[in-house]
């Protein structure tokens, strides 16, 4: 809605009201009538949404419903049949996601997006140092700057203490905040979550969203999350629900970005109190 400011008349000295409007959506995302079938079943049924620079987007719907499939379309790692993504690295520079070749494709997801699944696909002989570091020297980074940031993110996370542990020494918590880590080392653009607690407990699960939502709004990272848990999904700014490969016309309406409260905890501590209840636990 636009507003009225009060301008005065250089000759009459009258206050007069000009309308101003607000400063038009930056939007990270945008994607337009996609479609996508496997066979003869339609996955994807004209799905159009726009995602704005920063915003937590949880996507939500019942098991085959599309979800995965549109977040996959999203991040590159498939081609839709039909319709178009579109990414903006930067606000006047557009990429069409769904022309590129599935090399530049690969370069993209690995410069530009970072990844959490459900089961965090850790490589398993090694520690979570090195897990954190492969996607940084796959970009180029150098041995010394890819560890550095390595153990940095591994702090933010809260298992620093864990970093030279093999990833089937660590508990199902300490796997995801891994996972999260490697995600966020590369301090990518956008970050796709497809269902990243639903190999966890609650208690964990809540408090590892509560971890990796706050290190990615502090980071200013675009986070889109697939779900089906209410719970996970009242962490982003906007739901967004899927039914038969469509968005339902009651899906929340784009908000833009939660601005960070000043009295949330900070990472740190979101980190020690987990931490702490995990030693708890194990007691």
């Amino acid at each position: 809605m636009s507003k009225s400011r009060l301008t005065t008349d250089s000759k009459s000295g009258a206050s007069k009201s000009r309308p101003t409007t607000n400063p038009a959506p930056d939007f990270i995302l945008q994607a337009h009538q996609l479609r996508k079938t496997f066979g003869e079943t339609e996955a994807m049924r004209g799905i159009s949404l726009d995602i704005q620079r920063g915003e937590v987007v949880a996507i939500m719907g019942p098991s085959g419903s599309g979800k995965s499939t549109l977040l996959h379309c999203l991040a590159g790692i498939i081609r839709p049949n039909h319709g178009t993504v579109t990414y903006f690295e930067q606000p006047a520079t557009p990429l069409r996601i769904d022309q590129l070749s599935d090399a530049e494709r690969t370069k993209l997801r690995r410069h530009q997006f970072g990844f959490v699944f459900q089961f965090s696909q850790l490589v398993p002989e090694l520690t979570a140092l090195d897990n954190v570091a492969i996607p940084l020297l796959l970009s180029g980074h150098s041995r010394a700057v890819a560890y550095d940031q390595a153990e940095h993110w591994l702090d933010r996370m809260g298992v620093h203490a864990k970093r030279h542990q093999l990833a089937t020494k660590l508990s199902g918590g300490q796997i995801q905040r891994v996972a999260v880590a490697r995600a966020l080392a590369i301090e990518p653009q956008i970050l796709f979550a497809d269902e990243p607690t639903g190999s966890l407990d609650s208690l964990n699960s809540e408090k590892v969203m509560e971890l990796f939502l706050h290190a990615a709004r502090a980071n200013g990272t675009t986070v889109i999350i697939v779900t089906h848990e209410p719970t996970i999904a009242a962490y982003a700014d906007r739901e967004i629900i899927v039914r038969d490969g469509q968005i339902a016309p009651d899906h929340l309406a784009a908000n833009g970005p939660r601005s960070a409260s000043a009295s949330r905890p900070t990472v740190n501590q979101l980190a020690s109190r987990l931490n702490s209840q995990e030693a708890h636990h194990e007691r």
